[in-house]
C-alpha cells in the first residue's frame, strides 16, 4: 500500500483496515525509513561476575588450576558459586587464548626445520609378519626437503642420529629446529603462559650440531604445521602392506618414497623441493663435525687418545686422567650421569658429568703441578687455588 505524505492520513481507517491500534500506525508514519528499535538484551548474572580478574590473572599469569581457584576463591574471597563454573570460565579462557589469530609466514632460507613423529604405524610383511614402526619426520622451512628415517623406537639416542642424518642430508645445519614438546627435547613443556625447559643433554647436542631449539606451544598444531603436512603424506606407506618382506625392504620404500616426495612439486611454493633446496643451502650454517655427533648415540666404545695436557674431551668438555696415560688410548663409558674412563678394561677414573669446560680431579692436578713447581710445600694451597679458578671459567 502506498501511502501519500502530501495528504493528511486517517490513522483510525488504516486500522480497522488491518486490525491495529491506530497508535500503532501513527508511529510507524512518524517513524518510516529508520531502523528498526532493537530489544534491550536481557542481562544474565553469573556467579563468577566480580571474579573475572582474579580467575584471569591467577590462570593466565600463574598457570593455576581451576581446583585451586575455586578453593582460593572460596575462601578468600566469599565465592558462593560452583566449581564447574570456575571450571567452565578457565576452559573458555583457554579456548580464547588458542583462538588467538596465527600469522602465516614465510620461513626464510636456512631459517628453521620442523622435526616431528608419525608414530606406531603398523606395517604388515607378505606372510602377515607385524610391523610397529615409526617415522622420523623433518622438513627445511623455505624449500620444503624432507629428510624421513624408519626407527623402532623413539628414544634421544635414535633422535640424536636422526637430526645427525639429516643435517648430513640437507648438506647443513639449519639456523634452529622447531620441536613439539618431546620428552626427549624438552623436561617441561611449553604452554600458553610457561616457557620450556630444555633437557640439559639435548642442549649439549643442539650446541655441537650448531642449531637452536625451540618448542611449539602445546595445542597450537598449526606451528609446526609443514611437518604435519609430511606425517600426513607418510600414510601412503598404507598401500604397501603384504608388499614387502623384510624390514631392509620396508627402509628401501620408505628412502624412495622420501625420494619421491623431494622431487614432486609442492603445492606451496609451486616449486620441486630439490632445486628450491639449492637457494636455501648457501643460507645452511657449516656441516657439524660427524664423529662428535655420533658419540651422542653410538653403542660403540669411546676412545681417546690422551693428549700432553693430561685432558681428554668429551662432548666440548676436559676431563682429567693420570699423568702416566699421556699418548695411550682410553676407552670412556658414560653411566648415570659419571665418566667412566679405562685403560685396557680397567678403570683409571671417574668424573661427574657437568657444565664446566675444564674438569680436574685434585689428584690429577697435584701430581701435574708437582712436575713443574719448585715450591713443595705450598703445593696444596696451589692446588685449590688454580682449581678454584677452573670452576669459574
Amino acid at each position: 500500500m502506498e501511502i501519500r505524505t502530501n495528504k493528511k492520513v486517517n490513522c483510525s481507517k488504516i486500522a480497522r483496515q488491518y486490525n491495529c491500534d491506530p497508535r500503532t500506525v501513527k508511529r510507524y508514519l512518524e517513524h518510516r525509513g529508520e531502523s528498526p528499535t532493537e530489544r534491550k538484551k536481557r542481562k544474565v548474572v553469573k556467579v563468577t561476575d566480580g571474579f573475572e580478574t582474579i580467575i584471569a590473572e591467577r590462570y593466565i599469569e600463574h598457570n593455576a588450576p581451576a581446583v585451586g581457584i575455586y578453593q582460593m576463591l572460596k575462601e578468600e574471597h566469599g565465592y558462593k558459586g560452583s566449581y564447574s563454573s570456575i571450571k567452565a570460565y578457565t576452559h573458555k579462557l583457554k579456548e580464547d587464548k588458542i583462538k588467538e589469530v596465527t600469522i602465516r609466514f614465510e620461513t626464510v632460507p636456512g631459517g628453521q626445520c620442523q622435526i616431528d613423529w608419525k608414530e606406531s604405524l603398523k606395517m604388515i610383511s607378505k606372510d602377515g609378519t607385524l610391523y610397529v614402526i615409526n617415522i622420523f619426520l623433518s622438513i627445511l622451512g623455505y624449500s620444503r626437503y624432507k629428510y624421513i628415517e624408519l626407527t623402532l623406537d623413539r628414544t634421544q639416542a635414535t633422535l640424536f642420529r636422526c637430526l645427525s642424518n639429516a643435517i648430513r642430508y640437507f648438506g647443513g645445519t639449519p639456523h634452529e629446529f622447531l620441536f613439539d614438546n618431546m620428552r626427549t627435547v624438552v623436561d617441561r613443556s611449553r604452554t600458553q603462559f610457561d616457557v620450556p625447559v630444555y633437557n640439559e643433554k639435548f642442549v649439549e647436542f643442539s650446541k655441537d650440531a650448531g642449531f637452536i631449539p625451540r618448542s611449539c606451544i602445546a595445542y597450537r598444531p598449526r606451528t609446526k604445521g609443514k611437518v604435519e603436512v609430511v606425517a600426513k603424506i607418510m600414510n601412503r606407506l598404507k598401500a604397501y602392506n603384504h608388499e614387502f618382506d623384510t624390514l631392509d625392504e620396508l627402509n628401501k620404500i620408505v628412502t624412495n618414497l622420501m625420494e619421491q616426495i623431494n622431487s614432486e612439486i609442492q603445492q606451496t611454493t609451486h616449486e620441486v623441493p630439490k632445486e628450491r633446496l639449492k637457494k636455501e643451502k648457501e643460507y645452511l650454517n657449516p656441516e657439524p663435525k660427524y664423529e662428535l655427533l655420533e658419540t651422542y648415540y653410538s653403542t660403540k666404545p669411546i676412545t681417546r687418545i690422551v693428549p700432553k695436557d693430561a685432558l681428554i674431551t668429551y662432548q666440548g668438555k676436559k676431563y682429567s686422567v693420570p699423568s702416566k696415560y699421556i699418548k695411550k688410548t682410553v676407552n670412556m663409558d658414560v653411566i648415570e650421569g659419571k665418566l667412566k674412563i679405562y685403560y685396557e678394561n680397567h678403570l683409571i677414573c671417574t668424573h661427574e658429568i657437568g657444565s664446566k669446560s675444564i674438569n680436574y680431579l685434585p689428584e690429577h692436578y697435584k701430581e701435574q703441578l708437582s712436575m713443574v713447581i719448585k715450591d713443595k710445600d705450598n703445593i696444596d694451597e696451589f692446588c685449590k687455588f688454580n682449581l678454584g679458578m677452573f670452576d669459574n671459567l
